[in-house]
């Protein structure tokens, strides 16, 4: 028995390089480890 596959369509955007917007950084809430102690990083 031959086992089904699925075959791929070339299309423009394949040659295409996508870009997604990275988003880095610290959440609401987060403790950050000072020399002074921990403080929530609102206060940064």
């Amino acid at each position: 028995m031959k086992p089904k596959t699925v075959r791929r369509v070339k299309s423009e955007q394949d040659s295409q390089t996508r870009a997604y917007p990275m988003h880095a950084g610290i959440v609401a809430g987060s403790i950050i480890f000072t020399v002074e102690g921990k403080i929530p990083v609102e206060y940064l």
